[in-house]
């Protein structure tokens, strides 16, 4: 990883230099230098980041240019940890003085990723395992093979597990029940963006249910989905914030599209279940969607993708049926057509994951688990 390097101006000498080492021993990418105003180094190019505190911009005004990357350190707790607002000519990044290390160096990478496009930074800010599920073809059970996944990480697995659906019309409650309109996504982005209450926003659990078998998720507002209507930076920040609320996987199901935000999810994501039915023409559209995204994204994309074969009728794993080069040689996951998995009640589907459906479900489960970092 490159060095980031960093200059902290702050008016207290002392904090100054004990945050300044606080962060060496924590993080050994951070290239540190402690200034005053006094310094000879100030105006001088060479630093990625600029951490003020204790002075005013018209003190520090006559050595910063608009080029340079600062990072506010403000006396008054934010509501909103991670505050980001732009436009045409200057972005303003604050973080409250007195936060936890970790979180002040968390945010330090998460602007130095966002100014410098490097999606890997951003990506580790995010604490929580993101894990998408991909299908280029519809109606390839992306979302039962998500849901199922969810399940298992949860109840097999002991893991808390945050499920969320970018599908246009997503269909949550179709398979999980419970849950309120009263409380819904839409309200939580809005407390999130429009009010900016970080503290209401923190307490995930005031907008989210769980299922019986203990995965969360948030219900869905009706029509549209909010999630389709933000901008990537606000996704971003989205899950970042939720990744702060102690989940061990939170399970993005993926919209198809091959839009600028499905791109920017699956370079956020630790692994990408992609998922197609056992037929010549959705393997098809899976081959194209693979190469556009190696060829947009294609360090990211290396070796995290798994290969899912949904609806097999030919179980093998010896049978390579033009999908093995697509999971990087690893070999594909075959789930059985199995109907009796599948039981519609009262304007839901159950699924159990406790018979046929359930072995392939099994194996995604280990090989997320056997790639985390928990």
């Amino acid at each position: 990883m490159d060095m980031i390097h960093l200059m902290i101006l702050e008016k207290d000498r002392e904090y100054g230099r004990a945050l300044g080492k606080a962060i060496s021993n924590l993080h050994n990418e951070f290239r540190i230098s402690l200034c005053g105003l006094e310094d000879r180094k100030l105006g001088q190019s060479g630093f990625h980041l600029v951490l003020i505190g204790g002075y005013t911009k018209g003190d520090v005004a006559e050595y910063f240019s608009k080029s340079d990357h600062i990072v506010w350190l403000v006396d008054e707790r934010r509501d909103d940890l991670i505050k980001i607002r732009e436009n045409q000519e200057t972005q303003n990044f604050q973080i409250y003085k007195y936060s936890k290390v970790s979180e002040i160096i968390s945010y330090l990478r998460f602007v130095y990723g966002l100014i410098t496009g490097r999606k890997e930074i951003l990506k580790s800010t995010i604490k929580t395992s993101l894990i998408g599920f991909y299908s280029a073809s519809g109606n390839a059970g992306k979302t039962v093979i998500s849901i199922g996944t969810a399940r298992e990480l949860s109840r097999y697995h002991d893991k808390r597990v945050l499920y969320i659906n970018f599908d246009e019309i997503p269909t949550t409650t179709l398979y999980m029940k419970g849950g309120s309109e009263k409380k819904n996504i839409g309200d939580y982005l809005y407390y999130l963006f429009e009010k900016e209450n970080g503290s209401i926003c923190s307490y995930l659990d005031s907008f989210t249910y769980a299922d019986e078998y203990g995965v969360n998720t948030f219900y869905p507002s009706g029509g549209r989905n909010d999630l389709k209507q933000l901008t990537r930076e606000e996704i971003i920040h989205f899950l970042m914030t939720i990744s702060d609320n102690h989940y061990d996987f939170i399970l993005l199901d993926l919209p198809d599209e091959l839009s600028d935000i499905t791109i920017c999810l699956l370079e956020l994501c630790r692994k990408v279940v992609v998922i197609s039915e056992d037929t010549d023409i959705s393997r098809y559209r899976k081959k194209i969607a693979l190469e556009c995204f190696n060829r947009l994204i294609p360090v990211q994309m290396e070796g995290k993708t798994l290969d899912v074969i949904n609806r097999s009728t030919l179980y093998s794993d010896n049978d390579e049926c033009g999908t093995t080069s697509f999971s990087h040689g690893k070999g594909s996951i075959r789930i059985e057509k199995d109907n009796d998995s599948f039981c519609s009640r009262e304007n839901t589907v159950e699924i159990s994951i406790n018979h046929i459906f359930g072995l392939g479900i099994k194996k995604i489960a280990e090989e997320i688990v056997k790639h985390s970092d928990y």
